[in-house]
């Protein structure tokens, strides 16, 4: 919470909403992933089932992981390299974001990929840290400041400054912006 003050420049006992702090960074902490489609939260040793999509896709869209030790499909082993194949988003040396199935699987079985590795973008690039702590005291300021960021434009349009997303903030954010492409994770 110290960094985010420091962000928010101001001293702590001038904040009278100090308890909403943990929120409003969790809450940019949240759009940052979102927004990404990365996972920064770190996650080690952990499952997750996946469902595959009844067409034929055979390349998978998975949240952000720094290993994959094991696979399975329908509870039957997949071997790296001959079931299944992972790779990054953009080759350069980023977190697993894709699986690829080597072989279709039966159109009659539950098609549940389970994948059991080290999730998570960690630790995070300095810059997405240093968005997400200016989003973070943006959202803070942003209660205060509720119709004064409000402005007509000469055609008669209004913008809102605290509504866009900082040019800084997006510049970094959409760096490792990976494109959207369905995600199905069941519930473990």
């Amino acid at each position: 919470m110290q960094v985010l003050l420091e962000y928010l420049d101001i001293e702590p006992e001038k904040v009278r909403a100090v308890s909403l702090l943990p929120a409003v960074l969790t809450a940019a902490e949240d759009f940052a992933e979102r927004y990404t489609g990365h996972q920064f939260e770190r996650q080690d040793a952990s499952t997750k089932v996946f469902r595959l999509p009844r067409l034929g896709r055979s390349r998978l869209r998975i949240p952000t992981a720094r290993t994959i030790s094991s696979a399975t499909l329908d509870g039957l082993g997949l071997v790296y390299g001959l079931g299944y194949d992972h790779d990054y988003w953009d080759g350069r040396g980023m977190p697993l974001t894709h699986v690829q199935l080597l072989q279709q699987p039966s159109p009659y079985s539950q098609r549940l990929l389970a994948l059991t590795g080290d999730w998570g973008w960690y630790p995070p690039p300095s810059d997405i840290v240093d968005g997400t702590y200016r989003l973070a005291s943006r959202m803070f300021h942003e209660r205060q400041a509720t119709y004064s960021d409000s402005v007509v434009t000469a055609e008669g349009g209004v913008i809102q400054y605290f509504r866009q997303l900082p040019a800084t903030v997006q510049a970094a954010f959409d760096l490792i912006r990976i494109r959207k492409v369905g995600i199905v994770q069941v519930a473990a």
